[in-house]
């Protein structure tokens, strides 16, 4: 969708650097969480005529306007995003990345306390068991092999070792005390590491480290989902409650029974 936004002209160099940003970190770290841009469409203040400009010469008309202090044109930012709204200012797209293998975003829930809650995240986890994560989300390292393995130990870099943020925005909030005891947390970098020295290929451990980290959260955050009752089961406690609702009707009864005798004189001989 294109969501457009009309900023201020701090604000438009602040959106220009951060996007220079993203744009500049290539195929690692966080890139494609936005996509690069180099032309802004813009409104003047009297014609109300859309004008596509390189964002170097929008800048230099900008500085030209504050110098001779002239009517600051009205600029609007049309972007191409593949998730929620754009917040110039936080550069923010709710996506971890593009492509076919996009993360399924929890719903920003800290604790479940509802069944509106458990909902939401039953929900979230039916997407997310089925992916793969990607490279992209873990920040990748590689060290020698020790022990038993056949020729390339101690010799090529095959241990891969994947660290991953424990407040990705991936990882569910519900989730994120479990994992912090985990074995996999790291306090002092606040992450979850996992390690693989399984194959002797590099790309082979990386795969098994991160179907490791996919396995980590996935079973930390569905061990506080609470499962849905299922229609069987809600019969089965409805005639539980009738049941034991009739007994006490029926031992109320008794001693009322009780009462009347004693006070009628029924245990007299």
């Amino acid at each position: 969708m294109f969501s457009s936004s009309t900023m201020s002209l701090d604000v438009l160099k602040e959106v220009k650097d951060l996007a220079d940003q993203y744009s500049a970190s290539g195929s690692n770290g966080r890139s494609g969480w936005m996509p690069a841009f180099s032309h802004i469409e813009t409104f003047g203040p009297t014609s109300g005529v859309a004008v596509e400009r390189s964002v170097e010469t929008l800048l230099e008309e900008i500085d030209q306007v504050k110098r001779c202090r002239m009517t600051t044109p009205v600029v609007v930012l049309n972007h191409l995003l593949t998730g929620e709204q754009f917040v110039p200012r936080l550069c923010q797209v709710r996506t971890a990345h593009h492509g076919k293998n996009s993360l399924p975003i929890p719903p920003s829930i800290s604790i479940l306390e509802t069944s509106q809650d458990s909902t939401q995240a039953r929900s979230w986890l039916s997407e997310f068991k089925n992916i793969t994560l990607p490279r992209n989300v873990v920040e990748l390292s590689f060290s020698r092999s020790s022990g038993p393995g056949g020729q390339n130990v101690n010799k090529v870099n095959t241990k891969a070792t994947a660290r991953c943020p424990i407040d990705a925005e991936w990882i569910p909030l519900w989730a994120q005390p479990g994992l912090k005891k985990s074995a996999h947390y790291v306090s002092s970098t606040k992450s979850i590491m996992i390690t693989s020295t399984v194959y002797r290929s590099q790309s082979q451990n990386v795969e098994d480290c991160l179907e490791k980290l996919h396995n980590v959260v996935l079973t930390t955050a569905s061990a506080l989902i609470k499962n849905e009752t299922s229609e069987e089961k809600k019969k089965h406690i409805a005639n539980l409650e009738r049941a034991a609702k009739e007994r006490r009707r029926k031992e109320k009864s008794y001693r009322s029974e009780t009462k009347k005798r004693r006070s009628s004189g029924g245990w007299d001989d």
